[in-house]
């Protein structure tokens, strides 16, 4: 029986047996090499809005940050015009079941924009992290990943409505 020379996939010819056992060795052939594509790679959740806010908030972000090495989520605002010159506040909130605090990771021009999280499987770790579009930030909040509640996009200045949308992909590798 022949077989591709990338894989080692079989391909039949009329004079071949063809056998249960041949199918399953390529399945798994195909699931490892997809896996070694995608690796840990894991999306979690996509949102779209068209509705006008003067903020959005991303919630309910992981609910075991032992599981995961990065998280990461792609935000892109629809910023009405009158204010593309209206930088963003990124904050990231601290919920210890007492207080919740709103403290500030970044200011950034409203742009589309990339956060990455590095929990490295710890939710006592300290928050950190990088924030790519409208300006990169690298960032570290003064409590653990356990604590993070929600992360809010908000106008610096009193502006409303600010968005008149917005699509949120969430993602990790775990």
């Amino acid at each position: 029986m022949k077989q591709t020379d990338q894989y080692g996939l079989n391909q039949w010819e009329l004079s071949d047996r063809i056998r249960m056992e041949d199918f399953n060795a390529d399945n798994l052939k195909i699931a490892q090499a997809l896996a070694g594509k995608m690796g840990r790679f894991t999306e979690i959740h996509t949102d779209a809005s068209d509705h006008p806010s003067s903020g959005t908030a991303v919630n309910h972000i992981i609910k075991n940050w032992n599981e995961w090495d990065l998280f990461g989520l792609f935000f892109h605002p629809k910023v009405l015009p009158e204010h593309a010159n209206v930088p963003m506040r990124v904050s990231m909130d601290c919920n210890d079941g007492q207080t919740t605090t709103h403290p500030e990771a970044a200011i950034l021009q409203p742009y589309p924009l990339l956060i990455l999280l590095f929990p490295w499987h710890d939710e006592n770790r300290l928050v950190e992290g990088l924030i790519i579009g409208g300006g990169t930030k690298v960032f570290r909040m003064s409590f653990p990943f356990k604590h993070l509640g929600f992360i809010r996009f908000i106008p610096t200045e009193d502006v409303e409505p600010y968005f008149s949308g917005d699509y949120i992909s969430r993602f990790g590798v775990r």
